[in-house]
């Protein structure tokens, strides 16, 4: 495989033209190389932010790429859950794959029961079809940037879990600056502390 430096103008281009309304999922469920699906399926997952990520530093773009996929499946339990409750079954226990230690990933928990509006849900049903995949390529990371990915997906997950139990009690509101404080620090903080634990690939200090 060409090093990800020569393959970066290709990855660019293709982003012009990938139809992401109607995706080839067929095409997109036969890609099962790790390497190639990762890059396959990140324009369909992460739209706008594809091209952000294919032009990091190489060292950087494969982690960044597995990170962001790891969240899209994070969203589509939310967004997908037949109910309140499996939607929290399922954060949990996708994030509890990665342990405190970066170390051997389980299955992901299958998504049972979800009733996609259009192809777009489709293509992200299929990425958590798929995530063994996506699994094989964090099994090749530095553990700096497994560590830097474990943290995201379990913060992420915490976080997506307490902001639905405090909708679900509060009306769909939140009622305090504290909360808010809380909600944006899931929604913002934990991408960019991903983000620096990326750049400086290392665990961050309290005050970072």
């Amino acid at each position: 495989m060409l090093p990800f430096a020569l393959r970066r103008p290709w990855l660019l281009l293709r982003d012009l033209w990938v139809d992401r309304d109607e995706p080839d999922l067929a095409k997109l469920r036969e890609t099962r190389e790790p390497e190639a699906f990762l890059w396959a399926i990140l324009p369909h997952a992460a739209r706008t932010f594809s091209s952000c990520i294919i032009l990091l530093p190489s060292r950087m773009a494969r982690a960044a790429a597995v990170g962001y996929l790891y969240c899209r499946i994070l969203d589509t339990y939310e967004d997908l859950a037949p109910s309140e409750a499996e939607g929290r079954r399922l954060l949990l226990a996708f994030a509890q794959r990665f342990g405190r230690r970066p170390g051997p990933l389980g299955p992901a928990p299958s998504l049972e029961g979800a009733n996609p509006v259009d192809h777009r849900d489709r293509s992200h049903l299929l990425l958590v079809e798929c995530c063994e995949r996506i699994d094989a390529i964090y099994a090749t990371l530095p553990e700096s940037s497994q560590l830097a990915i474990l943290h995201l997906v379990r913060d992420m997950a915490g976080g997506m879990i307490w902001a639905r139990k405090a909708f679900e009690a509060q009306d769909g509101c939140l009622k305090s600056e504290q909360q808010l404080d809380h909600y944006c620090h899931g929604v913002l903080g934990n991408p960019v502390a991903f983000a620096q634990r990326l750049i400086l690939a290392r665990e961050l200090r309290p005050e970072e």
